[in-house]
């Protein structure tokens, strides 16, 4: 099990939709081979390893104030940003 908080994520994001956009697009590049943030626990799913990276604040990323909600939904490819 996981303990994470949802409610201060959520609202750093500005909602549950970005959320789930950034944690979808945060497991596709941890499957590409992108290195983890954080030390990955032994048989972890790479969903349950990019909650725990955006929890602990060690995963950097930007959101793009100037559009409105329903435009947000376009973020989701450029949502993370790689120090490599």
């Amino acid at each position: 099990m996981i303990i994470f908080d949802i409610d201060k994520v959520q609202k750093e994001l500005d909602g549950k939709f970005n959320l789930s956009h950034l944690i979808v697009n945060r497991v596709k590049k941890l499957k590409a081979g992108v290195e983890s943030k954080v030390e990955r626990k032994m048989r972890e799913k790479e969903i349950i390893l990019a909650i725990r990276e955006i929890d602990s604040g060690e995963l950097v990323y930007a959101r793009d104030e100037g559009t409105t909600r329903n435009a947000q939904v376009e973020l989701s490819d450029s949502v993370i940003i790689e120090d490599n």
